[in-house]
């Protein structure tokens, strides 16, 4: 047979291929592992550790670390987080309001609010509410003295 069986070369063509790969895979693989410049690898590399002395390792973990604390990785700006600032809400001053009065023969009673609280509180002459002190209670209002000492006049319907 003098002439070439192509139905036969087409047959067992993929297998050789394949081991054609797989040679040339092995030799690569063997020459990178076993060639002559793998001595020379070893040998930069142990130089190299023998220039680096652990003070020289330990300022570049510092500065590495100092780094990345003041530039994260994976945040876009590359910067330190902040937290944001988150403004104090406005304080309330409470009021105190007048509701009604009770006249019980020799003693009243006033009944008052305080702005911030949801309650009715019935008070005396002396009686101490919030930061006031009900001075007198007259029949159509309050006098009560404020914490800086000043006299103040509610009259029934107003609020201070």
């Amino acid at each position: 047979m003098t002439s070439l069986d192509y139905s036969m070369l087409s047959r067992h063509l993929p297998k050789i291929v394949g081991y054609g790969f797989i040679a040339v895979t092995l030799a690569a693989s063997l020459l990178m592992w076993f060639g002559p410049g793998k001595e020379n690898a070893r040998n930069i590399a142990g130089n190299a550790a023998a220039i680096a002395s652990a003070s020289d390792a330990a300022e570049t973990t510092e500065i590495a670390s100092a780094d990345l604390e003041a530039r994260p990785l994976f945040h876009i700006s590359r910067r330190p987080y902040q937290a944001p600032v988150v403004a104090q809400p406005e304080q309330i001053i409470p009021t105190l309001g007048l509701v009604g009065i009770i006249n019980d023969g020799p003693t009243r009673l006033a009944l008052v609010v305080i702005s911030t609280e949801d309650r009715v509180f019935r008070v005396t002459k002396g009686d101490q509410i919030g930061t006031w002190t009900i001075e007198d209670i007259a029949l159509d209002g309050l006098t009560v003295r404020t914490s800086d000492g000043a006299l103040e006049t509610l009259s029934l319907g107003t609020a201070n």
